[in-house]
């Protein structure tokens, strides 16, 4: 066996040297001469081969050190960036810990009358959907039933309400209730999906309730309606809101808390929304409590619970709503969505915005959208916890709004804000988005560079060799997502073709497996074809999976960060969700070094993944099941 190891050769230094058998030819023993010659020669070849060791471990440290010194530069620029913002922006709002997901706890009947409470509310919804039924404008139901059990019933909160003192500084502290019934008829225009349309009304019917004090100047608005969609129950839409009201109005005339209100409240029962927002149009240009408004709060519903604050008149009601909701749950994609015309829908909001100019806040449920304005909207579609959401953050902003300064109601929403699971509201402006949203958007594309530059990372490849791989991670990503759509879009063709559009509605299940499969199919086939390309242009020796891996986050990165760039560009606050996957991967890759690449690339995403799924799932729920509802341009074509 000792043939099979090198001979060991005393070197001339009194080192030791290994030589394989093969180095003396036929196991002959070199002379001393060639020997000596052999042993310079040895050495000045070890002298270079030390000097390009040498030379590659000082660019491998170098390398090294540029990426620990890059990413503590950028660490420590995007902390300073966050620390702008913790001082400019905001972060406010308080958890409650509640049951059934974003839902809160049900406050029951026997709680005292100046707290709100569901269940109360709940036994005047079960008299308007199961004993008064559907309301449709122009019916006995909407127009006389209603009205009349409005009336009776604040009448009978009126009269409950506890006396006043005889004292003159007590009496000053109880609010006046004043009930008015309106009748209206007129007319204006309307424009919907595009048209406009003359909308007339004649002999609607509103109930209007004033409560607080003869010397204040200003109200505070709270609408919602009482009138439903054909042959809907109207349960959450909107019988949800009107029984809000009505506990609101309970706990109002029963709070002792009016010493430092400086606004009363103005709560509009309106009879016609379903009929294009004739209603509260109808209370605007035609009562003279609406010149009072000062702010407005309306009440919608487009399914059941949580409810979400959809539109803001200004910055101001959202810090108002953060700081006093109970499970806050709001998101700029929904108001970017209503601003951009994307949602086919209205609500009363609008007419407050553009007829009295007022400002405030627009609420809704979303969930279950699939019973809006259908016969499925009925008492359980309103799940326990839905009315105490929408009501009892509405009465909570409201005692806020009654006590709050003149500053900033009226100053336009120029900020970016979203709610983090419900237990807190992040908030910053758009001016500093600017700043935040580009500096990721600089750091990603730097980040990128310096990898294909090979100023930091393990690639020895050209530069354009690595910026074209990169270039070509980037396009399989949009490819992906191109052939995501074309893929959805040649599966709805077929269910139309076979006359089957909409066996998926109301079954999600169902919808996941027509299109998020082909889908997905689309964004994998994509990557094979990168993979290919990858492999054939570096061969495959030069490829490895980690490699592969590592240059499709960079397209990934490059892909979001660039619609982060675009979207705040266009100053639409749903760049916050790729904010949110931008800083997922940076900070990921930052402490994926700082670990020596130790972790998994994708456990890092979990954070970003867990931040953006509610806004997602926000989106696929309310668009999903209103879109499959709505007719095109042809409803208002001309017959031929």
């Amino acid at each position: 066996m000792a043939g099979y190891w090198p001979a060991m050769v005393i070197m001339g230094n009194g080192q030791q040297r290994r030589r394989h058998p093969r180095d003396a030819e036929g196991g002959q023993e070199e002379s001393p001469s060639h020997a000596s010659n052999k042993h310079h020669h040895n050495n000045g070849d070890n002298s270079s081969k030390r000097d390009i060791n040498s030379t590659r471990k000082a660019w491998s440290s170098y390398r090294t050190s540029a990426t620990f010194i890059y990413a503590s530069l950028a660490f420590f620029y995007l902390l300073g960036v966050l620390i702008l913002f913790l001082s400019t922006g905001e972060v406010v709002g308080r958890s409650y810990r509640a049951e059934g997901g974003r839902l809160p706890s049900v406050v029951p009947a026997s709680a005292p009358p100046s707290l709100f409470s569901e269940e109360r509310a709940r036994v005047h919804l079960k008299h308007m959907v199961e004993v008064i039924g559907p309301r449709l404008v122009g019916t006995k139901a909407n127009d006389l039933r209603t009205p009349a059990y409005l009336i009776a019933e604040l009448e009978k909160i009126k009269k409950n309400a506890p006396p006043c003192s005889l004292s003159s500084s007590s009496s000053s502290l109880c609010p006046k209730m004043e009930i008015e019934i309106q009748h209206a008829s007129g007319s204006f225009y309307y424009d919907w999906l595009d048209h406009i349309i003359i909308n007339v009304f004649t002999n609607i019917t509103n109930v209007l309730v004033r409560i607080g004090f003869d010397h204040h100047d200003e109200t505070i608005l709270v609408n919602s309606h009482f009138d439903s969609a054909i042959g809907s129950p109207g349960a959450g839409d909107a019988g949800a809101g009107i029984v809000s009201m009505l506990e609101i109005a309970n706990a109002l005339m029963h709070s002792n808390d009016w010493k430092d209100a400086r606004r009363s409240v103005l709560l509009s029962f309106n009879g016609a929304e379903e009929s294009l927002l004739q209603g509260s149009h109808a209370f605007v240009t035609q009562h003279r409590w609406a010149k009072t408004a000062r702010m407005v709060l309306n009440l919608e519903s487009t399914g059941t619970g949580p409810a979400i604050l959809f539109q803001v008149g200004s910055d101001a009601f959202v810090r108002a709503y953060a700081a006093t909701a109970l499970r806050p749950h709001t998101a700029a994609i929904a108001q970017d969505i209503f601003r951009t015309g994307s949602f086919p829908g209205d609500t009363d909001y609008r007419v407050f915005r553009d007829y009295l100019h007022v400002t405030g806040c627009d609420f809704a449920f979303y969930r279950n959208g699939y019973a809006y304005h259908t016969h499925l909207d009925d008492m359980e579609n309103v799940v326990p916890g839905s009315i105490q959401h929408l009501g009892g953050n509405a009465y909570f902003l409201l005692k806020y709004l009654q006590r709050a300064d003149d500053d900033g109601w009226d100053k336009p929403s120029t900020s970016i804000f979203f709610d983090i699971m419900g237990l807190t509201v992040v908030m910053y402006s758009i001016d500093f988005a600017h700043i935040f949203h580009y500096s990721i958007l600089v750091v990603s594309v730097v980040w990128i560079l310096a990898h294909a530059l090979s100023i930091i990372g393990r690639r020895k490849a050209p530069a354009v060799k690595n910026i074209l791989t990169y270039t070509a991670a980037y396009a399989s990503v949009i490819v992906g997502i191109c052939l995501s759509l074309i893929l959805a879009v040649i599966i709805s063709l077929l269910l139309s073709y076979v006359n089957v559009k909409l066996t998926w509605f109301g079954r999600p299940l169902l919808a996941l497996a027509l299109y998020a499969t082909p889908s997905i199919l689309g964004i994998y086939i994509a990557q094979i074809g990168y993979v290919t390309w990858r492999r054939w242009s570096w061969g495959v020796e030069n490829t490895s999976t980690d490699q592969m891996e590592h240059e499709a986050w960079c397209g990934i990165l490059l892909f979001f960060s660039s619609l982060l760039g675009m979207l705040t560009f266009m100053g639409l606050g749903t760049s916050y969700l790729f904010m949110i996957w931008s800083m997922g991967i940076l900070i990921g890759w930052m402490i994926r070094s700082a670990f020596q690449n130790s972790l998994n690339r994708n456990l890092l995403m979990i954070v970003p993944l867990i931040t953006c799924i509610p806004a997602w799932l926000l989106s696929l729920e309310t668009i999903t099941s209103l879109l499959a509802r709505v007719g095109g341009p042809e409803v208002f074509s001309t017959p031929q």
